[in-house]
């Protein structure tokens, strides 16, 4: 007769450890390949194809990973001389309630991945312009 397992202490919350962050990094990448190396069976190591293409592989990704960061700063940037090009434009456009409203912009920002306005001492997402006239 076989004993029944207890499962109620497996599922505790408090003795599962859940990770910061779900991503690999290059590092972990790295770690990962070196523990694959050292275990290795001396007399069936890895194949050196397979190794490099998964070496070229986390180089493509970080390149890529490095290409999108220099894109969101690019677009970053964008947003800011945006932003400062509108001071001073004559806008129209609808408030949170659906009213229109026109007015000169008197300043801008940048903030959350946004760009904000202010027209007549009120500050409006820049996405509620309806139009624009440079003045």
């Amino acid at each position: 007769m076989t004993d029944p397992i207890n499962t109620s202490s497996i599922f505790q919350s408090d003795q599962v450890s859940s990770p910061q962050s779900q991503e690999l990094t290059q590092e972990d990448f790295y770690q990962i390949l070196v523990t694959q190396i050292s275990n290795q069976d001396p007399l069936k190591p890895v194949d050196s194809n397979a190794f490099m293409e998964d070496f070229m592989t986390m180089a493509n990704f970080d390149a890529i990973q490095e290409m999108g960061n220099q894109f969101g700063s690019l677009y970053e940037q964008q947003q800011y001389m945006w932003a400062s090009d509108l001071v001073g434009s004559e806008v129209t456009l609808r408030n949170e309630n659906g009213q229109e409203i026109s007015g000169a912009i008197t300043s801008s920002r940048v903030g959350n991945d946004k760009v904000y306005i202010t027209v007549d001492d009120q500050e409006y997402e820049a996405s509620s312009i309806e139009s624009i006239i440079k003045t």
